[in-house]
């Protein structure tokens, strides 16, 4: 998927693809959590003629790794743990 925006500036690049919740849309701001959630590789390539966002993803189910965020006290919801 491409855009022809404006790009993501390159120092607002790490929050807006690591902060759950972050936006400058005035929107929820899943986007690039959910990506990141559902896909096993997500290549982003952003600039003035636009973004490219290019996701890759295997066939087979596998065990999706615990958030980051969880583990340092971030903005996810702690998950349950029941088996």
């Amino acid at each position: 998927m491409e855009d022809a925006g404006s790009g993501i500036p390159l120092d607002r690049l790490p929050i807006a693809t690591l902060k759950q919740g972050y936006s400058t849309a005035g929107t929820a701001g899943q986007g690039w959590f959910l990506i990141l959630f559902f896909v096993d590789e997500a290549y982003l390539r952003t600039g003035p003629g636009g973004t490219q966002v290019v996701l890759e993803r295997e066939r087979v189910s596998r065990a999706k790794p615990v958030p980051f965020a969880l583990g340092v006290g971030g903005d996810i919801a702690a998950a349950s743990t029941a088996a």
